[in-house]
């Protein structure tokens, strides 16, 4: 448990960085694209403003003065710096007059060519290649004006690397430390879950020492006179008490399992005896049960919790199926994991009420549960169960059956061969000897 809990601090602590780096990198390169594109536009303005013609220098303030940073207003300087070309087409789509004096890098028929393709466009601004580009209206045609952008487009590249870059080595740096001191920020938790555990295994125990004399007084009163209902009340919530008290003790236990004392187990075998053990359960209450049981399936781990997995859910499946209901169990190999199912015929559960049946003590019927001797305990100790293996136990409820698959990764072999009913298991069963 607390494996997985720290599996997902660490992946809710990447996501939240990576949601929040790329928004923090979008929103900085965005800014600074649409900033680099209103100079452009506003360079181009003048330009247009002036017929293809910067203003002379002399007519611009040596500083901004407009004391806001968004603004956007030219010096002194900005002519020298600007490389443009304009050319002017009249109304038919002809050239009339194009100018490259101001940039060295585009030919007459270069301009031409970009002209003619800006204006056929439709648009009044855009790029071309490395060039921002305006067209604007005038008596005897069109003026297209090109300002050569390159140097801010290489500033945006670099902005963009320079954020993906430091917002990657970030992400890093803080998984390392979140994997570093996750296990820390986590040890009040892992101290109380211990504690949790202790508690349970203590009082458990120290609860066994009441309920016998409770036992031995039942015994010493039926004696004295004799059997009534009221001591059998009793000698029937001692059983059920204690029933309780072996399976806290049971679940505490898997929760301590220690990882180095697993064995290769059989899975096909043990499914395959505790099958031939509840079929004359399930019968006697009326019930069909039928098995698919792929043949010498190997698992490592714990043959005694694996015996009680597949029992706690044969016994779920007779106790808390409806009346004449065919219960399936199957077991079989997906991709390195052993998939065990078992479903029955079952009266209708809620979506969410499926989360909740392997919390302790949930019981989704109490009147009915309390009739069967459920505690709520079976589903939550199965759950505890398959968890130190990385397993998984789900509960699904569709068309009027209730269906439980456990998923378990540490497969180690398999023989090709498939059991498909109860009678090929009894007619198999040297296989598993």
């Amino acid at each position: 448990m607390i494996h997985k809990l720290r599996q997902r601090f660490i992946l809710v602590t990447a996501i939240s960085l990576i949601l929040v780096m790329s928004f923090v990198a979008a929103a900085i390169n965005l800014v600074a694209a649409n900033r680099f594109t209103y100079e452009a536009d506003q360079k181009l303005s003048v330009l247009s403003q002036n017929n293809g013609d910067a203003p002379a220098s002399g007519s611009f303030p040596s500083k901004d003065t407009t004391g806001f940073p968004w603004e956007f207003s030219m010096t002194q300087e900005t002519p020298y710096e600007m490389r443009y070309f304009y050319v002017f087409i009249d109304t038919t789509g002809n050239i009339i007059t194009n100018n490259i004096d101001n940039i060295v890098s585009v030919q007459t028929s270069e301009a031409g060519t970009l002209a003619l393709q800006a204006f056929d466009s439709g648009k009044r601004s855009g790029y071309k290649s490395q060039y921002r580009y305006q067209v604007s209206e005038k008596p005897n045609g069109h003026l297209v004006i090109f300002l050569d952008c390159s140097y801010t487009m290489q500033l945006q590249q670099m902005l963009l690397f320079i954020s993906i870059s430091v917002g990657l080595i970030s992400m890093l740096l803080v998984l390392l430390l979140v994997s570093l001191f996750s296990t820390r920020a986590l040890q009040p938790l892992i101290l109380n879950e211990k504690k949790q555990r202790q508690f349970i295994a203590d009082a458990s125990h120290e609860l066994k020492t009441p309920l016998s004399i409770i036992l031995a007084n039942t015994d010493l009163v039926e004696i004295q006179s004799g059997k009534s209902e009221w001591t059998a009340s009793i000698r029937n919530q001692i059983v059920r008490m204690d029933n309780l008290i072996h399976q806290l003790l049971n679940q505490a236990k898997s929760e301590e399992q220690a990882l180095n004392d697993w064995v290769p187990v059989n899975f096909s075998r043990l499914t395959e005896e505790l099958f031939m053990e509840f079929k004359p359960v399930a019968e006697a209450h009326g019930k069909e049960i039928s098995a698919d049981i792929e043949a010498n399936l190997q698992l490592k781990g714990d043959l005694q919790r694996f015996h009680q997995l597949v029992s706690i859910l044969l016994d779920n499946a007779i106790s808390h199926s409806t009346d004449h209901a065919h219960i399936k169990i199957s077991l079989s190999c997906r991709l390195k994991t052993l998939q065990l199912i078992v479903s029955n015929e079952s009266y209708p559960i809620k979506n969410s009420e499926l989360s909740k049946l392997f919390d302790r003590f949930y019981r989704l019927d109490r009147s009915r549960t309390r009739t069967t001797g459920g505690l709520g305990m079976g589903l939550s100790i199965a759950n505890s169960i398959v968890q130190p293996y990385h397993g998984r136990i789900s509960a699904d409820y569709s068309q009027g059956r209730m269906r439980f698959e456990v998923d378990l990764p540490r497969f180690i072999g398999r023989e090709k061969r498939t059991i498909n009913n109860s009678k090929n298991i009894k007619n198999n069963r040297n296989i598993f000897l």
